[in-house]
């Protein structure tokens, strides 16, 4: 298909016998006119002759065509002929000249919009004429402007990504597409074909192995897209891989939030022969109903317990090595879990060791609280003291940083260790409306809280048994995956709340 963005003509007009020019305004309608009514379509007849080059797309940024016409003896369709004759002998001359600075080829429309992409990525796209039809999406975000080019053409999605994978930008792109922007290429490709029942996994190609997955809250429909054009890639049918890339990408969110070890080994080995075992895991997740519809059938017979093995084996979900079983608690102050992640961003237990921990903790449930917090073994092991280390700890002498000295008047009058008092207030800082409240009233609404501990060789689950306080918690982030502990074998800590 040949396209003209701009056509910019300039008429000579010759005197008549008499000496005087033909009328301007007359000529230069008549002309507007066959270019505007009539040269399109009979340009379009004489390229598809003379274009050999099938698929290919080409940019040309200037074309000078000279002609001359004799207005009187041309009906306005033989001076479009001639007209068309010499632009499309004009163009293939261009395009047979090759690549230069007034000629570009792309082998098909997936390569030219993927050249694009590629350039808008490295900032440069806006100033290379090649791209001025895509001039009027200047100013939209990169995601944006790639959505908007690839939702209405969901055949380029493929194309354009392995395009792009190739020149390693792929994974570029995917970081700079929101939410909106993943859900509009989804919902108009991979989405519409998806596949309502999987094949055998036997009959597929292999599933790709170490593909960059992300984690942590959004990322769900960015793995599911990159898991989708990887299985394409691996040779796979479209709406099998966008089936197996969806349910993938939630096995991936599962363990992003349910990382247990023992767990994904138990289902990577095939041990687990219903979903009803794993019903704990899924119950508060927004996708867990799905995720066990999607499982139920599978887990009971073995070629579905083989299917979910392998996809979890091929998302490198399990452990290498065999894990034992998670140690559990059912402490009384569990809610103290909630000040770890503040004192790993203070680096305490470079300063005070696990006794100032300890002692950090002990303060933070209050001294006066019953049952005595020194008596809840989960308290000296969530500062990285064993049960016999714990007593010695209480009263050991430690080194302890300086404070503010507001701070330290503060802690005066209330009668709290001073760094205690600081660890209190970075922790209240983050809860909209509590950041001055008294030590007394956050031991009683947050720390003080029974629940229990899932401690496994990788991880820390830590659920809740109440809190009075858990939605300010949630929108100050304090809930969820909370990265890992240092102290604690570098054990990623995850906090739930009812």
């Amino acid at each position: 298909m040949l396209r003209i963005h701009n056509v910019r003509a300039r008429y000579f007009l010759q005197p008549d016998a008499s000496g005087r020019a033909a009328s301007e305004w007359h000529t230069q309608r008549r002309l507007d006119r066959v270019v505007r009514e009539r040269l399109p379509q009979t340009l379009a007849g004489r390229w598809a002759r003379a274009a050999q080059d099938d698929g290919a797309v080409y940019r040309i940024r200037e074309l000078h065509v000279s002609l001359w016409l004799d207005g009187d003896r041309h009906d306005d369709q033989a001076i479009a002929a001639v007209w068309a004759e010499l632009l499309a002998r004009a163009v293939a001359g261009a395009l047979r000249s090759g690549p230069s600075g007034n000629v570009m080829r792309y082998d098909d429309q997936a390569h030219f919009v993927a050249a694009f992409l590629a350039d808008l990525l490295a900032g440069r796209a806006w100033s290379r004429w090649m791209y001025a039809e895509f001039r009027p999406l200047q100013g939209l975000p990169a995601g944006r402007i790639a959505a908007l080019l690839l939702a209405p053409r969901p055949e380029l999605l493929l194309p354009v990504a392995r395009r792009l994978r190739a020149g390693q930008q792929w994974e570029a792109l995917l970081r700079r597409l929101e939410p909106a922007d993943l859900a509009l290429i989804w919902d108009e490709g991979p989405g519409r074909a998806i596949a309502p029942h999987l094949p055998a996994l036997e009959a597929l190609p292999p599933l790709p192995a170490g593909l960059p997955l992300e984690q942590g809250e959004g990322s769900f429909a960015r793995n599911r897209l990159r898991l989708f054009v990887a299985l394409s890639a691996q040779g796979w049918p479209a709406p099998e891989a966008a089936a197996a890339g969806e349910q993938m990408a939630r096995l991936q969110r599962l363990w992003q939030r349910r990382p247990a070890p023992w767990f994904w080994t138990a289902l990577a080995r095939a041990e687990i022969h219903e979903s009803a075992a794993i019903a704990p895991l899924l119950d508060g997740l927004a996708d867990g109903a799905a995720l066990a519809g999607w499982l139920a059938p599978l887990l009971p017979h073995e070629s579905g317990r083989r299917y979910v093995a392998r996809l979890v084996q091929a998302l490198e979900l399990a452990p290498d090595r065999p894990v034992s079983r998670p140690s559990q608690f059912a402490p009384p102050y569990a809610g103290l879990a909630l000040l770890l992640p503040v004192l790993r961003e203070l680096a305490l237990v470079e300063q005070v060791g696990p006794a100032g921990l300890y002692q950090i903790l002990l303060q933070a449930a209050g001294m006066a609280a019953l049952p005595p917090p020194w008596s809840d073994s989960a308290v000296a092991w969530m500062a990285g003291l064993s049960p016999r280390e714990a007593e010695a700890a209480r009263d050991a002498v430690v080194d302890w940083p300086e404070v503010p000295p507001e701070i330290a008047a503060e802690a005066v009058a209330l009668s709290v260790h001073p760094v205690a008092l600081l660890v209190l207030r970075r922790f209240a800082a983050g809860l909209r409306g509590f950041a001055t409240s008294s030590p007394a009233y956050l031991a009683e609404q947050i720390f003080n809280q029974p629940g229990h501990l899932l401690v496994a060789e990788e991880t820390i689950d830590v659920h809740l048994a109440r809190s009075p306080l858990g939605i300010v918690l949630h929108m100050a982030g304090r809930t969820g995956e909370q990265g890992a502990i240092p102290w604690l074998g570098g054990r990623r800590l995850t906090i739930t709340l009812p």
